[in-house]
């Protein structure tokens, strides 16, 4: 809560904070009082509230009972703080933010697709520095295997690849397809293996 007030020193001001209301008092340099009374929404603990003097405003921070939404800082006739948890319940979307803007952003898919990039980030670090440490013969071996397997292989042993066709092996539980059969354009006979 923030009072706009200059010039406050901390003997003209008065905080009195109960359970379910906070009372503040400024006597004013002109010989008159500011009060400002306010019943709470919702419950405070009066025991860890605190306020800051500034020059130009007095700043009163309360610090609610329980974790909930108060629509209003003033008490209303027909208005009530929320639990979280029945917030929450309440919301069929995620919220997108920033809500202003007209470019929308799902933070938590950005998050999940940012989790999904580190991981193939670092494994294909991973498979740069195979590549780069290897001689030719490894790199063809590495390219031949993966590339005939339809990505499932990579070897870098020559010696076996340069042999024949590398078959490639589907993980468990799903079934082995090969690109070229569900591709547009026709395979071509001038293949460089």
């Amino acid at each position: 809560m923030t009072i706009f007030i200059r010039q406050v020193k901390e003997h003209e001001l008065n905080i009195d904070y109960t359970p379910n209301s906070v009372a503040v008092t400024v006597q004013l340099p002109s010989g008159g009082e500011y009060n400002l009374d306010i019943d709470l929404c919702d419950a405070i603990v009066p025991s860890s509230c605190s306020h800051t003097i500034s020059p130009t405003k007095v700043e009163v921070r309360l610090v609610k009972k329980s974790p909930s939404h108060w629509p209003t800082l003033e008490k209303k006739e027909g208005v009530e703080a929320q639990g979280w948890a029945s917030i929450n319940n309440s919301m069929d979307t995620v919220p997108e933010y920033p809500t202003s803007s007209k470019n929308k952003k799902n933070w938590d898919k950005l998050a999940k697709e940012a989790d999904k990039d580190d991981g193939e980030k670092s494994l294909n670090q991973v498979f740069e520095g195979i590549f780069k440490g290897a001689d030719d013969e490894q790199r063809l071996a590495m390219q031949k295997s993966f590339f005939e397997s339809g990505g499932t292989v990579l070897s870098t042993n020559w010696s076996e690849v340069g042999k024949g066709k590398v078959q490639g092996s589907a993980p468990k539980g799903m079934e082995m397809r090969n690109w070229k059969d569900d591709a547009l354009v026709p395979e071509s006979k001038d293949s460089k293996y």
